[in-house]
This record gives structure tokens, sequence and C-alpha cells, in this order.
């Protein structure tokens, strides 16, 4: 997995550079740092998930830039 959690850190799927872990963008290089679920709100970290850990809902593709 690219995208990690480290204590109140986060780092970036894109540039690979730490964020502080509640920021929503990079940033070096301004990528998303979480997805979204549609159906129930909780976010991820994890770029490659493909379902949310909550509802189990698709997450939708989603842009790395906002």
């Amino acid at each position: 997995m690219d995208t990690k959690q480290a204590g109140s850190l986060i780092r970036c799927f894109g540039c690979k550079a730490y964020n502080e872990g509640n920021s929503k963008y990079c940033l070096l290089c301004g990528s998303k740092l979480h997805k979204e679920c549609v159906d129930c709100g909780t976010k991820s970290a994890d770029h490659l998930a493909l379902h949310c850990t909550e509802c189990g809902a698709k997450f939708e593709v989603i842009a790395d830039r906002k």
C-alpha cells in the first residue's frame, strides 16, 4: 500500500510526501489525501481501496487533484 498513516502523518499517494494526518490535500503536489464514501461519508486514506470499510459501498473513481 503506497498511502500510509504513521501516527499523525499521512503519506501522499502521488508524490510520497508526508503530511499532517488531518490534511485534506498534499502540501507539495495538491493531491487529495482521502477518499470519501458517497453512501456513509467514511474517509479512507488508502487510495488502493475499492470499497468502504464501514458500509461496503464501492468507491467512485476520483481525480487526484481538487
